[in-house]
């Protein structure tokens, strides 16, 4: 496993996905952090189909640009839910 907290591989055609996590990165995390990191791979697994329709497409996938997105979204559902 690389330096992640996690890694997150989704088939999305299947409404599957598997999220490995780097025990190491979360055991002294706090509830905080854990929610923003459970969040976030679970955006993963809802762009996984644009990053594959891309790649299936012939285009590269910018991941730099994926993670930006998915970050951005993971702090946007952290904010509505704290709203709620």
């Amino acid at each position: 496993m690389c330096s992640a907290v996690a890694e997150t591989h989704a088939d999305w055609r299947y409404l599957h996905a598997v999220i490995r996590w780097n025990t190491e990165k979360v055991l002294g995390a706090s509830d905080s952090e854990l929610e923003k990191y459970v969040i976030h791979e679970y955006v993963h697994c809802l762009t996984d189909e644009l990053v594959s329709y891309a790649t299936n497409h012939h285009q590269a996938a910018d991941m730099g640009q994926v993670e930006r997105v998915v970050s951005e979204l993971t702090l946007a559902i952290q904010f509505a839910f704290r709203k709620s």
